[in-house]
């Protein structure tokens, strides 16, 4: 379930996502009309409403992956091996264990092995950690 705030921030940065995931099978729901169990019983239909996206997480990401790799600048590597990052001024760079180096602007270790490449480099730096 994908839930309304989530929604409006895909939303502002990646425009057409919403009627791509419509055109991809997802379902939008009015909260208006569905039954709420809050703290305090059950709350009755109202007009105030949000829609929320009843979608799966792969199909999700495919679209988001889409929509991203479809954004000026944005360039994805696969299978590149990391030693590293350093900093050169206000630039960052990646160092590559073949020894060239990358000047980047945003890196994501997308690495599904819980490998934490970049643990060290971003050590109090500021880095939020997720």
């Amino acid at each position: 379930m994908l839930l309304h705030r989530g929604m409006l921030a895909m939303r502002h940065l990646l425009p057409g996502l919403t009627e791509d995931l419509l055109s991809a099978g997802a379902h939008r729901l009015d909260t208006g009309h569905l039954p709420w169990l809050s703290p305090y019983g059950w709350m009755p239909a109202s007009d105030m409403s949000y829609d929320v996206y009843s979608i799966s997480r792969p199909l999700l990401e495919l679209l988001v992956r889409r929509h991203v790799l479809a954004l000026p600048g944005v360039t994805l590597r696969q299978g590149i091996r990391v030693d590293g990052l350093g900093q050169t001024g206000r630039d960052w760079e990646v160092r590559l264990v073949d020894g060239s180096r990358v000047r980047v602007d945003v890196v994501v270790d997308a690495a599904v092995d819980g490998n934490d490449a970049f643990g060290a480099e971003f050590a109090g730096g500021g880095w939020w950690r997720y």
